[in-house]
Parts: structure tokens; sequence; C-alpha cells
């Protein structure tokens, strides 16, 4: 039946349900129960169409309290909804008019547990973990596992296939490109922004790397280098170079360890330098 032709609500027995205020189709419910606004051909339980030229928002949810920390959202459920399985609140952490803030918190159910896993803060800040409710930094991570807090793999074996990079523009000797603590080291790994490396140390200078242990004991063990082969003639060792140039002249030298013949495990300290056409041995 139709009520005028200003607006009107179509019905019938074997018709959609059509709520049409003006005399246009708004909203219309299918015979299967699909709700369609905006179309009179629903997808889905729901379908929301409203066309526009860039953004158009299609959905509003509205916590009409008005104070601080209020929120709104959708809750993820299975019939009977007895629990709730996952979800994502919008936390209207500030209302004052010309201040507000707001975070978007993202929850899942683990062992039966409904709880807060991630959140994107005011200022952008992600933090993931039940522990990084409250991010400082663009991504924090803190969680108590017993396994890797991450992990990352290219599985393309291409030559650009890269792992990880890590940038910053700084090349101050203060600036940190990368730093790892520990729990016994809160110095276990610096990478600075004029190259230098230090470990051990937060703060290396005068050389590309510098190598600290803060052991007590005696004699202090700061570096050690391992090789793969326990054959007779076999050992490790570094090499020193002037240039990375496969062609220049490195001017190169050499201090390696090698496993004497028939020595039943020992081992000679060998010192070489580069006549600038082959590595001779010097010393041992």
């Amino acid at each position: 039946s139709q009520a005028s032709a200003a607006g009107y609500i179509q019905t019938g027995a074997s018709t959609d349900i059509r709520l049409a205020p003006a005399g246009s189709t708004k909203v219309t419910i299918d015979t299967s129960g699909n709700v369609g606004i905006g179309t009179a051909a629903p997808n889905g339980p729901l379908e929301i169409l409203k066309g526009g030229a860039g953004h158009v928002d299609h959905l509003f949810l509205t916590n009409n309290n008005g104070s601080d920390n209020d929120s709104a959202g959708i809750v993820f459920s299975q019939a009977p909804a007895t629990h709730n399985y996952a979800g994502i609140r919008g936390i209207f952490t500030d209302v004052s008019a010309a201040t507000e803030d707001a975070e978007l918190a993202f929850y899942t159910s683990e062992a039966g547990t409904y709880a807060e896993k991630m959140r994107i803060s005011a200022a952008g800040n992600v933090g993931i973990g039940t522990g990084a409710s409250s991010p400082s930094y663009l991504f924090t991570a803190i969680e108590g596992r017993t396994d890797y807090l991450g992990y990352m793999y290219n599985s393309d074996t291409a030559a650009g296939a890269h792992g990880l990079n890590v940038q910053i523009e700084s090349s101050e000797a203060a600036a940190y490109g990368l730093r790892v603590n520990t729990a016994s080291d809160t110095n276990a790994l610096a990478v600075m922004g004029n190259g230098l490396v230090g470990i051990g140390t937060a703060a290396p200078t005068n050389a590309k790397l510098v190598v600290n242990n803060s052991s007590t004991s005696s004699p202090v063990t700061s570096m050690e280098l391992m090789g793969g082969s326990i054959a007779d003639g076999g050992g490790t060792g570094i090499f020193l170079k002037a240039s990375t140039s496969p062609t220049a002249d490195r001017f190169g030298a050499r201090i390696n360890t090698i496993r004497e013949a028939g020595g039943n495990g020992a081992a000679s300290l060998v010192f070489s330098t580069d006549d600038s056409s082959s590595l001779n041995e010097a010393l041992r």
C-alpha cells in the first residue's frame, strides 16, 4: 500500500518493504530480511550506499553521555550472544570543545578473556600488547611472552629481498639509529647517527666499533671470534683493509689463529702483511 505521493511505506505479501520519504525510496527491507539504506538490492544483512566525491561517512556511532573516556563501539559475537569475541571501541578521552581527543582500541578474546590488545592513541601512536594501552612512541609493543615478541620473514630470494631497514636523518653522535637493551645490560648495542657502533656502551667514540665489557673478572674478554673448521690448518682471524674496492691497493694485514697439524688442538697466532701484491706471513 502507498500512503501518499509525498512519502509512503510500501508493503506487500511477496514484495519488499520500502520507506520512501518525499516519494523517494531510502530504506529497503527485502524478502530475505536484508536491509538496504540507499540501495534497493542489499547484498547482506545490512548495506549502506551513499555516493559522493572523495570521502563519504556512511555510519555514525554516538555516545551521548558527554563525559571524558566514554566510548562507542562495535562488538563481534556469536548467537547466542553470551560472550564478546572481538570488538572495536572509539574512546573519547577529551570531550572538551575545540580540544577533543579520541583513541581507537581493538579487543579480542583469548581463553575466554575479552581484553584490549591494540590501541591507536590520539597522537597516532600504536600500542600492541596488554601492557601498551598508553603508547608514548610511534610504535610500542609490550607483552610478557615465552617466545619472540616479533618476527619478520621475507620469503623472496631476489637480490633486493631485504629484511629490515632502520634509518634516521640525524648524523649526530648522540642520536640513536638503533639501540638494544637487556635486563643485564642497558647498553647491549647502540648504532649512532654518526655511524659508530657500541657494544656494551651507549656512547661509542674514537672508533667505528667500540666494545666495552664491564665485567670485573680478570682478564676481561671483550670479543670472541669463532671459525667453523676444526681441521688442521683451520682457524679464524681479522683482516685489516685500507679500502673496500676489489681493485684498489688495499695495503692490508691479517691476524689469525691457525690449528697446528697433529697438535691435539694446539694453535698458533699468525701476523701477515700485504706487500701490495700478496699477503705474506710476517710473524708467528
